[in-house]
């Protein structure tokens, strides 16, 4: 009897736990488990930088096709966008020096701390309190 009651006690520690670690998983992780792209993209944005994405990223070119790559690089494309679109306004006016921290903001987010470093500094030269 004793027996029947300890396993009854397991079991329902099991199905507690269960229940438990079933609301904690992330949305992205459950996206996952049932194959849905923006779960996808979101998990392959953020393992962008790991030697591994590579073959994750074919993987789901395999099983999405080529249109999931907008997802994944959607904001890479929109900064590069937004850096012609500054550009364009430089072109314009090279002195204004919200365009020049805005395109050091964009550069930097990209990763291009070189070309960053040069908008700071020639907004700075107009306007040394500038991102300060």
């Amino acid at each position: 009897m004793l027996k029947n009651y300890g396993f009854m006690l397991l079991s329902l520690m099991v199905v507690a736990a269960n229940i438990f670690i079933s609301q904690n998983l992330s949305k992205d992780y459950l996206g996952l488990i049932r194959n849905e792209q923006k779960a996808y993209a979101s998990f392959l944005i953020g393992i962008k930088k790991l030697p591994e994405f590579a073959d994750y990223y074919n993987l789901a070119l395999k099983i999405y096709g080529q249109k999931f790559s907008i997802r994944v690089f959607q904001e890479q494309v929109k900064n590069q966008e937004d850096i012609q679109k500054m550009q364009a306004f430089l072109v314009i006016n090279p002195r204004q020096k919200n365009i020049l921290y805005n395109l050091y903001l964009l550069y930097q987010k990209q990763g291009n701390e070189k070309l960053a470093q040069e908008y700071l500094n020639k907004a700075r030269y107009i306007d040394p309190n500038v991102g300060k």
